[in-house]
């Protein structure tokens, strides 16, 4: 018996409390990545993983286990799932002394996520439609869920003379967690060549790629007269036999009965 207790007593000074931590590379949104429970004491005699609900991860479709080397690989990264606090126990089965016995190591992991539109709903380059009154206000909003913060750019292109600088849009952006949003705003939408359709495109990226969300935004007008016509000059007195023709160019959105 006392021969038996000398024997745990030595076993369990031998093995120190394990000292582990957990070396985790960046992990993306929709690839594989792989968390390595490091020990830099004696060797474990196995590592376990958990969830940060404490639930033990088992192999399956979506994760493996080696509990001998410490790794854990995740086959495809979700944003939404694996985004949390990871855990790893060192044990010691050979001891008995439970101080000793094993560690643990938690580690949070920051998955990277390149720009995609909020929930996913639509894809790459669809294109809303948004319509307004000349002289009022106008504001676009760009939503993406992004990991880093993306960068936001806004094109504007003029259907009929293509693409223009719109001076008098005003842009801010806001981030709330993984959700980023850039707003433009026009305080009072003018006309300033001949088309009544714009299409305005946000593009947010960051070092993992980009998306892009377009809205085509039509303009409704009241009619009035161009081209320099005026009613003065709608007015003149033809005399005699002469005939003469009248032109009265109206813009209008949309179209004008004349």
């Amino acid at each position: 018996g006392s021969g038996s207790g000398s024997g745990s007593v030595a076993n369990a000074a031998f093995y120190p409390k394990p000292a582990i931590r957990i070396v985790a590379p960046p992990a993306v949104h929709g690839l594989s990545a792989a968390l390595a429970c490091g020990n830099s004491g004696e060797a474990c005699t196995v590592f376990r993983w958990y969830f940060s609900n404490s639930s033990l991860i088992a192999d399956g479709e979506k994760y493996s286990v080696n509990e001998i080397s410490g790794i854990l690989q995740i086959h495809s990264v979700d944003y939404i799932r694996d985004r949390t606090n990871f855990t790893c126990k060192a044990i010691h089965n050979d001891v008995i002394d439970p101080v000793q016995k094993s560690a643990v190591a938690t580690r949070f992991i920051d998955v990277q996520v390149s720009p995609i539109d909020l929930a996913e709903q639509s894809l790459d380059g669809m294109v809303t439609v948004v319509t307004v009154l000349e002289n009022r206000s106008l504001e676009l909003n760009c939503s993406v869920l992004a990991n880093p913060a993306p960068n936001f750019t806004w094109t504007v292109w003029d259907l009929y003379d293509g693409e223009r600088n719109d001076t008098g849009a005003i842009t801010s952006t806001d981030r709330s967690d993984l959700l980023s949003t850039s707003a433009l705003s026009i305080a009072n939408v003018v006309i300033p060549g001949n088309s009544t359709d714009f299409l305005y495109t946000c593009t947010a990226s960051n070092r993992f790629g980009s998306v892009q969300l377009s809205t085509n935004v039509t303009v409704y007008t009241g009619a009035r007269i161009v081209d320099g016509n005026t009613p003065a000059a709608l007015s003149t007195v033809v005399e005699g036999d002469w005939w003469a023709t009248l032109h009265c160019s109206v813009r209008s959105n949309p179209r004008a009965n004349v």
